[in-house]
């Protein structure tokens, strides 16, 4: 196993610094200093979104509130913001993370707060759904050709269903 190699933030700043700068591309950069294109890509999206402070902090989990959470997936649900825009707008560090939240929400587990480094993988049962709204999924599932027992519910189908 490949054991991973840790950088300052002096070393992420001095790398991103000759991108930005002396407009060289990722890829140069990442050859001279041998560093993986994706790793690059991920430091340039955590500066750009979060500034300085989060690039140095880069390794940590970040903590979120279960306000935080539903606001950001409820923003979501509703079709006020693409995952794109709320994982921006709410400083969320990636798109897979909110997915996640959005899919324990269609699952009905609460959205619990995260304490910074300690997942919590307990799944809690949260909403219930009442009977009109396990009709309305079983036909948007029957009239979109869906079999609901050979799938999870995935992000996009939850919002088609509650966009309708």
């Amino acid at each position: 196993m490949v054991k991973r190699r840790r950088y300052s933030k002096e070393e992420k700043l001095r790398v991103l610094t000759e991108i930005r700068k002396n407009n060289h591309s990722i890829s140069e950069v990442a050859k001279k200093y041998a560093i993986h294109y994706t790793t690059i890509v991920k430091w340039l999206y955590h500066y750009e979104m979060f500034g300085f402070q989060r690039l140095k902090n880069f390794s940590s989990r970040k903590a979120y509130t279960n306000e935080e959470k539903l606001e950001a997936v409820l923003a979501v649900v509703e079709g006020n913001m693409s995952i794109r825009q709320a994982t921006k707008t709410f400083q969320i560090s990636s798109h897979s993370v909110l997915s996640n939240w959005i899919l324990s929400y269609a699952n009905s587990e609460i959205l619990k707060t995260t304490s910074k480094g300690c997942p919590s993988n307990m799944p809690i049962k949260g909403r219930n759904t009442t009977y009109q709204e396990r009709i309305e999924i079983v036909q948007y599932t029957i009239a979109n050709d869906l079999n609901y027992n050979q799938r999870k519910p995935t992000v996009s189908l939850i919002i088609k269903f509650i966009l309708g």
